[in-house]
């Protein structure tokens, strides 16, 4: 948090590795029968940043993706 609050966006994990980490958590659930909808929705979120083009972006750069059109960005 105190990176997301001062804006630090050096890389130091990216979200397309999230994507893969993620993925590898819900097939451990899928295979266990054990539900993570929150695991779920947050992989979601990692597929739509990657497909929006910042995969290879810090895990930090979703707090400015949300911000909306009208907001300066990065």
């Amino acid at each position: 948090m105190p990176r997301f609050a001062a804006k630090d966006y050096r890389r130091t994990g990216r979200i397309y590795n999230m994507v893969k980490d993620l993925d590898g958590a819900l097939a451990l659930a899928r295979q266990t029968t054990t539900a993570m909808p929150s695991t779920a929705l947050c992989a979601d979120i990692h597929r739509m940043l990657t497909a929006a083009g910042l995969g290879g972006e810090d895990q930090a750069a979703l707090m400015e993706y949300f911000k909306g059109p009208d907001k300066e960005r990065f």
